[in-house]
């Protein structure tokens, strides 16, 4: 200590710059080395996520359609004969038979014809037997009997008609139905040709809609389906009809149903339709389990493992066929996948990461997107 009171100012002052400069360099040495052992941790530290296995399952692929109810058939009833409309016993809006009448002409002289051509085709018959029984004995010839034959004959022909004229006096359903429009009331006339009255076939029902091309090939005649109308009401139908050609303005195929009606289904309702288009393998993902990749392909993004609890991401595309409240249903897979449900997001194709044990959750905080 005395030696150091006798050193000089400067030698002192030179002896602690000299200190201060070996300490300053000998921490910074320390802390390099402690900061390298961190850096190269952290380097070597997995991003964590977080799997799941899922397994395919057998479900009923549908393609959903919009679409309207039509009746089946929608037929004007004519009058095939003239004459004044004496009556319509079927009211509107109403249900009615096959051959039920919707209009009823005035037989006017048509009962009297029928009476009159009756009488002659009984003296023509009459008179035909008569020319047999006398060609039989000998005392008639056979144009005799050839010329009764064919007055019979007229007659016979005569009286069909005049029955049919006055048949048709009654213009009957052709089919069951809704009297859709009483178009002739009592006192009108009618030409022959003339409505009488529009008949609406609704049993069955009819829901006719448009498909897109992509999915059209997926539909068969005979494909049962499902229908909810806007009024919530559903009921199943079957397939009757896929179109062969699209439509020049939507590039779409029509597609009509049939449905039994109990009488209350209306036409022209709002349907929504679901078509089974048979079974396949599907998987069931959480919705947020399925991510775009830089090509803007959709898919999931799985893990093949490599050790215990090591793995290398893949991405595996997928085609959505469904969705519901449980998650998506997706196609494209094969057997049983293990899925990245937490962290997807922050990894990338090729990437090697750390499969969480249970109650672990994924490393937001150490990556990037990738």
């Amino acid at each position: 200590m005395a030696g150091w009171r006798s050193l000089p100012g400067s030698v002192k002052t030179a002896l602690l710059i000299t200190a201060g400069v070996v300490a300053y360099f000998a921490l910074s040495m320390l802390l390099r080395s402690g900061g390298e052992e961190i850096v190269a941790e952290e380097e070597t530290r997995l991003f964590r996520v977080v799997t799941e296995t899922v397994d395919p399952q057998t479900i009923t692929e549908k393609v959903d359609m919009r679409g309207r109810t039509e009746a089946r058939r929608l037929v004007v009833v004519r009058a095939e004969t003239a004459g004044q409309v004496r009556s319509t016993p079927s009211p509107e809006g109403q249900f009615v038979e096959r051959g039920k009448v919707l209009c009823e002409i005035d037989v006017e002289t048509r009962s009297a014809t029928v009476e009159e051509a009756r009488a002659a085709f009984e003296k023509a018959r009459i008179d035909y037997e008569a020319a047999q029984e006398l060609a039989e004995k000998g005392f008639a010839s056979e144009a005799g009997v050839a010329s009764a034959r064919a007055v019979y004959d007229q007659a016979e022909a005569a009286l069909q008609r005049a029955r049919t004229d006055l048949g048709k006096t009654s213009v009957r359903a052709p089919f069951a139905g809704i009297l859709e429009e009483q178009q002739a009331e009592a006192g009108d006339f009618l030409n022959v040709g003339a409505p009488c009255a529009t008949l609406a076939e609704l049993d069955p029902i009819r829901i006719r809609g448009a498909v897109p091309e992509k999915d059209i090939a997926r539909i068969r005649e005979n494909n049962m389906a499902q229908v909810t109308l806007a009024t919530g009401q559903e009921f199943p139908a079957r397939v009757t009809f896929v179109g062969a050609a699209a439509s020049d303005a939507t590039r779409t195929y029509a597609v009509e149903l049939e449905a039994e009606n109990p009488g209350n289904i209306r036409a022209g309702q709002t349907a929504t339709v679901f078509i089974d288009t048979g079974d396949t393998d599907a998987w069931l993902l959480p919705h947020d389990v399925v991510v775009t990749s830089d090509q803007g392909q959709s898919g999931i993004r799985s893990v093949t493992r490599t050790g215990g609890r090591t793995g290398e991401v893949v991405f595996r595309p997928v085609t959505i066929t469904s969705d519901s409240p449980d998650g998506y249903y997706v196609s494209g897979l094969s057997g049983e996948q293990e899925i990245i449900v937490r962290g997807q997001n922050y990894v990338r194709d090729g990437q090697e990461i750390e499969i969480a044990a249970p109650g672990e959750t994924y490393q937001q905080s150490e990556q990037q997107p990738g």
